[in-house]
């Protein structure tokens, strides 16, 4: 079966760009709760997109304090972000065989428009579906995998392969099931 599209992650799998959610976090939270969380606390946080998080820790003031993770998101990005080794020319691989491409990430909609472009990796994806304030944390993104799954070049039979730094949402995910799917090495290397 040849593949027609594969699916990305964004945290961890395009971009080194936990360092820059964590340190984005870490300077609202202290301003609006007055704590300082540390990088264990803050991706204990992790499963609705910014807009859940902040909607549940700063409830009288959370579009503010999204607004403000927004501001320093982008502001830390270009110190703290940085494209996976490898990934640019792999797309490219990608585009030049037809092969579509997605994302699909738990981070809220701004966040990820906000390191595809500071990645310089934007043109390279057909969809882009973000997460949900919503989302219940034991399914990160299985709703979002299965919109780009339908669409296109990839509905109907299923060639698809999702490719994510864990491998948790793999089993949410009822019509991918991919035959192979390898999380993407933690150190850039290929």
């Amino acid at each position: 079966m040849r593949v027609r599209a594969l699916i990305f992650d964004l945290d961890g799998t395009l971009g080194d760009t936990l360092p820059v959610c964590y340190a984005a976090y870490r300077e609202v939270l202290l301003k609006y709760l007055a704590r300082d969380f540390s990088d264990q606390a803050i991706q204990k946080l992790f499963g609705p997109s910014e807009e859940g998080i902040f909607r549940k820790l700063v409830p009288d003031d959370w579009l503010a304090a999204q607004q403000a993770y927004l501001s320093a998101y982008q502001r830390l990005h270009p110190q703290l972000g940085r494209k996976i080794a490898g990934i640019e020319s792999l797309l490219e691989g990608l585009r030049r065989n037809r092969i579509r491409t997605a994302v699909v990430t738990g981070k809220g909609s701004e966040s990820a428009r906000l390191s595809l472009e500071a990645l310089g990796l934007t043109a390279y994806f057909d969809v882009v579906e973000a997460g949900s304030a919503h989302v219940v944390a034991t399914q990160p993104i299985a709703p979002g995998a299965q919109r780009p799954l339908r669409s296109g070049s990839c509905a109907g039979r299923i060639s698809t392969i999702f490719s994510q730094e864990s491998r948790s949402s793999l089993r949410a995910i009822p019509m991918a099931q991919p035959s192979f799917g390898r999380p993407s090495p933690k150190d850039g290397s290929e």
